[in-house]
């Protein structure tokens, strides 16, 4: 009798020790990096809402890269600059990733890399009050006016633009776009210049805090088109892996739609004067 309860001892013990091992395999395995996702710093503007939100860790251009991301072997870690700090962040090796590069871009900061698809554009406009009955049908039609532009346009929207801005002694740029629209409001500037959506984003902002009456008509003058955008990779093979899952996100035009508009439903029309 002894043998068989020390028999059954042993045996309730070697399970018991089975198991352990087990739970600890299964623990530290799943923690180990073997089977954790690697992480990818990607540097983003931090003032181009609804695009981006650093606040809430989110906006248009985040939740797209995340859905991205989120479908490869890689984990996306955002990281949040000043516009133009975001490409130095990548020159000085703080990210791996750095977002709203063109080929143009490249060239003229002499980065090194490789370009994703380009998946996302800005429409970039030049925006006036409808009081000032300005006439804008090309880049010559504001080479004198005041104007408010983005950070890092001059770098990105091609030679004619740089010409113009370089050449205009009140031409400026900013990494801050609701001083933008509100300089427009106060009639700071003649002209702004930056995407409709982040237009319309912060004029509705504004409205709602009621800070300054945004309620005036404005016009809107699209000489300057799209500006087609890709993220910049430090190493092929994430970017590669990076593509392949946007391709197929791309595919998903109502996964896509519902990222638009859970930024962009909310925005009503403002009642204008």
């Amino acid at each position: 009798m002894d043998n068989k309860l020390r028999r059954s001892a042993c045996s309730s013990l070697l399970f018991f020790k089975c198991c352990i091992t087990v739970i600890l395999f299964i623990t530290f395995s799943t923690c180990s990096p073997l089977f954790a996702k690697n992480q990818v710093k990607v540097a983003f503007g931090n003032s181009l809402l609804p695009w981006v939100m650093p606040d809430q860790d989110r906006g248009i251009l985040v939740d797209l890269a995340r859905a991205s991301f989120d479908k490869s072997p890689y984990q996306m870690l955002p990281v949040y600059y000043p516009y133009a700090r975001r490409i130095k962040a990548y020159k000085s090796g703080h990210v791996d990733v750095v977002t709203d590069i063109t080929p143009q871009v490249v060239v003229e900061e002499k980065l090194i890399g490789y370009l994703s698809d380009r998946f996302y554009y800005y429409e970039n406009v030049v925006i006036s009050l409808s009081e000032k009955s300005f006439k804008i049908n090309s880049l010559k039609d504001i080479s004198s006016l005041r104007i408010l532009a983005w950070q890092g346009a001059i770098e990105t929207l091609g030679t004619e633009y740089a010409l113009m801005a370089l050449s205009n002694p009140f031409y400026k740029e900013t990494f801050n776009q609701q001083s933008q629209v509100e300089m427009l409001f106060k009639k700071r500037t003649d002209v702004i210049q930056l995407d409709t959506q982040i237009f319309h984003y912060l004029r509705h902002k504004l409205a709602q805090e009621g800070k300054i009456d945004t309620y005036a008509r404005v016009d809107y003058a699209p000489i300057l088109g799209r500006n087609y955008c890709a993220f910049l990779f430090r190493d092929e093979v994430t970017r590669d892996a990076f593509n392949k899952e946007v391709r197929a996100l791309i595919k998903q035009e109502e996964k896509i739609q519902r990222i638009y508009k859970h930024y962009t439903n909310h925005l009503t029309d403002i009642t204008f004067r």
